[in-house]
């Protein structure tokens, strides 16, 4: 096959496009730090790299789900210590109330101090973590307890007993709400009937029936604080397996698409040569062919 003046000059214009697309993707790749900058790069490589980014997806929101959690149980467990402490103080009011020999004036200002106990009481009841009130149940919106009647005779509860759970790891959810009415209602119930008992002195309620539903209420809070605290700790479990998983794949995403630098320079600067010497030999080509044409 005879060799035309056009054919080589077409084979030489294709060399200069071939290595200055090089030119173009080695820049690039230093420009941006990334290896991969098109499927048509590394197409295995591109597969392996969106599986990657998918776990990588699926691991920062179940770390997010376990923030949030912690959180929501952070204040749980501080909502449930201060009635338990609540709870104690009560427990003591009752132990000073009973005694026959004190005045009945003493019980009346013990009294008021368990009616500003309850008023405490109420307000960790409705305690709330951003918009949400934790002892609510399901139904998080509103505020879930209210006193009925002025001083308070009872409550009223406008929550629910259905569970607040988030995925932590793939198919394993975590229960985050406890049930806050069988929780905090018998011991706002047992506080109300001391206040009563110490307001007519009924030192024989106050030191039976009272002082046994405080002591019960107590230990209810105490339980429940230290089922909270379970959870905690498994969420604390979650978080550290999945942060090591999160690691591992930012390793493994670095290795398929962050630019080997060294590398990536050598390249551009064997591009450029080649780009420049496939341009001096067609000008040396075109020049005299010029020539000759004008001859």
């Amino acid at each position: 096959m005879r060799v035309t003046w056009g054919m080589m000059l077409d084979n030489m214009l294709s060399g200069m496009n071939l290595s200055s697309a090089a030119m173009i993707r080695y820049q690039n790749q230093l420009a941006t730090g990334k290896r991969v900058q098109k499927p048509s790069d590394d197409p295995a490589g591109v597969v392996r790299i969106l599986s990657l980014r998918a776990t990588l997806d699926q691991v920062e929101t179940h770390l997010s789900n376990i923030t949030q959690g912690q959180q929501w149980l952070a204040v749980t467990e501080a909502g449930l210590g201060r009635a338990a402490d609540i709870t104690a103080q009560a427990l003591d009011c009752a132990r000073r109330g009973s005694s026959d020999v004190l005045p009945q004036a003493a019980r009346e200002t013990i009294a008021a101090e368990v009616s500003e106990l309850l008023d405490a009481l109420l307000a960790t009841a409705n305690s709330r973590h951003v918009d949400r009130y934790v002892f609510a149940g399901t139904r998080n919106r509103d505020v879930p307890f209210n006193f009925i009647g002025d001083p308070p005779t009872g409550y009223a509860y406008a929550g629910d007993a259905g569970r607040l759970s988030w995925e932590m790891e793939p198919g394993v959810t975590q229960q985050v709400n406890v049930p806050g009415e069988s929780l905090l209602g018998p011991a706002m119930e047992a506080l109300i009937s001391l206040r009563d008992n110490l307001l007519t002195g009924d030192t024989a309620a106050v030191s039976s029936t009272d002082m046994t539903a405080i002591d019960r209420a107590h230990s209810v809070l105490l339980t429940a604080i230290t089922d909270v605290g379970a959870k905690v700790r498994r969420l604390d479990e979650c978080e550290a397996g999945l942060t090591a998983v999160r690691h591992v794949v930012f390793d493994q995403l670095n290795r398929y698409e962050s630019v080997d630098m060294a590398e990536a320079i050598m390249r551009l600067q064997m591009a450029e040569a080649s780009y420049a010497a496939a341009q001096g030999a067609t000008a040396r080509i075109i020049r005299p062919t010029l020539v000759d044409l004008i001859r």
